[in-house]
């Protein structure tokens, strides 16, 4: 794993993103040496809500 998400919170975004990097991580080759310690954000719903009404607008549903 490259990445350990140690803290999550939710926000405008269409997939979870990695928000905030808290620690490196480090790779030698193919090897992970130390994961990255990063916050991790979530959908929360809105972006797919105002993108669904977009479309219906426009005729596109």
């Amino acid at each position: 794993d490259l990445h350990e998400a140690i803290a999550t919170n939710q926000g405008p975004v269409a997939e979870p993103i990695c928000a905030e990097v808290y620690l490196k991580g480090y790779k030698l080759k193919d090897r992970v040496i130390r994961p990255a310690k990063v916050m991790v954000q979530m959908p929360d719903g809105t972006v797919n809500a105002e993108n669904a009404a977009g479309t219906e607008e426009n005729g596109n549903a």
